[in-house]
C-alpha cells in the first residue's frame, strides 16, 4: 500500500512538472508573438529562470533586486507592487508579463490592477498562458495596429490562428469588407464587423466553432453589446493587440462575478481560475 501511494505521488509530481513545462512553452510563444524583438519584459517569474528564456527579448525577474536576481518574495501590498513596477519601468522595462500561475496578482493587488488598466494597456491576454501589459502608455488607434487586412496583419492573424486552433476548425473571421484571408487547414467564413449577437448565435447554431477578430482593440471598444455577449457566453482563447482576438463558440463561458469581469475584461476558463486560486494559496510562501 505504501509503495502504491509513493508511486501515485511520483506520477502526480511528474504530471505537474509536465503541465508547468507546457505552460512555460506557451508563455514563451505568446511573448514572442505579442512583444517586439529587443524589448525588455518584466516577468512575474517567482524566480524561475525558464520563464526568462524568451527568444529575441530581454526578460527580467519581477520583482528583482538591484543585481537582477529575484527578490525572493511577493510585494507587500499595492503600494509596494506599484512602486516596484514603476521602478522596473524606469530601468527600461517596456512590458509586464504575468503567467497563468500569477494571474491571482490582479485579484490580490487590486490597486495594481487598476493602475495597469488606467495608465497602460493590455496587449495580450491568453487565459491558459499569460497576460501582457505594455508599459508605454496609451497610443492612438492608428499607431496600435495596421489597417484591416494589410499583409502584415493577415500574416500575424494566420500565425496566431494556426498555432492555437485545431485542424479543420470552423472559423468565423470578422471582416468589414466580406473578404477573408485563407488559412490552411481551417474552414473560414467571413463575419460582418457590424453583426449583432443574434447573428452570431445563428452562426453558432449552424456549426461555427470560433470567432476571430483582427484588430481587436478598436472593434471590441466600438461594439459594447456584442463584446458583452461574447464575454458572458463564450471563452476567450487569446487576445493579441497586433494580431487578433479569438473566442471559442462551442460552449458557455464560466460565470464569474460582474466586478471581476469588469476588472479583467475577459471571461476566463476554469483552468485559469484554478491557477489563480492555487497561486493565492501559496503567495505567502514567497
Amino acid at each position: 500500500m505504501a509503495y502504491s501511494l509513493m508511486t501515485q505521488t511520483a506520477e502526480q509530481e511528474l504530471l505537474r512538472r509536465r503541465e508547468y513545462s507546457d505552460l512555460v512553452h506557451r508563455v514563451r510563444s505568446l511573448a514572442a508573438s505579442a512583444v517586439p524583438e529587443g524589448s525588455v519584459i518584466a516577468v512575474v517569474s517567482k524566480g524561475d529562470p525558464d520563464l526568462l528564456r524568451i527568444e529575441g527579448r530581454v526578460a527580467q525577474h519581477f520583482p528583482r533586486t538591484a543585481t537582477g536576481a529575484y527578490v525572493g518574495h511577493h510585494p507587500a501590498d499595492d503600494a509596494d507592487a506599484i512602486g516596484r513596477l514603476e521602478a522596473a519601468r524606469g530601468e527600461g522595462a517596456r512590458f509586464l508579463l504575468l503567467p497563468a500561475t500569477a494571474l491571482w496578482w490582479l485579484d490580490h493587488y487590486a490597486g495594481l490592477a487598476r493602475h495597469l488598466e488606467t495608465h497602460y494597456r493590455r496587449v495580450a491576454d491568453q487565459p491558459d498562458s499569460a497576460i501582457i501589459f505594455s508599459l508605454e502608455g496609451s497610443v492612438s488607434s492608428a499607431e496600435q495596429v495596421p489597417d484591416q487586412w494589410s499583409e502584415a496583419l493577415a500574416r500575424n492573424v494566420r500565425s496566431v490562428v494556426t498555432a492555437l486552433l485545431p485542424a479543420g476548425a470552423k472559423v468565423l473571421l470578422a471582416s468589414d469588407s466580406g473578404r477573408t484571408s485563407p488559412i490552411d487547414g481551417l474552414a473560414v467564413k467571413p463575419f460582418r464587423l457590424e453583426a449583432t449577437a443574434a447573428e452570431l448565435e445563428s452562426e453558432r447554431s449552424g456549426g461555427a466553432e470560433y470567432l476571430v477578430i483582427p484588430n481587436p482593440t478598436d472593434w471590441l471598444a466600438g461594439h459594447a453589446g456584442l463584446r458583452a455577449h461574447l464575454e458572458s457566453s463564450c471563452l476567450l482563447v487569446t487576445y493579441q493587440e497586433h494580431a487578433c482576438a479569438i473566442y471559442d463558440l462551442r460552449g458557455d463561458a464560466i460565470a464569474e462575478p460582474a466586478e471581476h469581469q469588469k476588472q479583467t475584461r475577459t471571461a476566463r476558463p476554469r483552468a485559469a481560475r484554478k491557477a489563480r486560486q492555487r497561486g493565492g494559496q501559496r503567495r505567502s510562501g514567497g
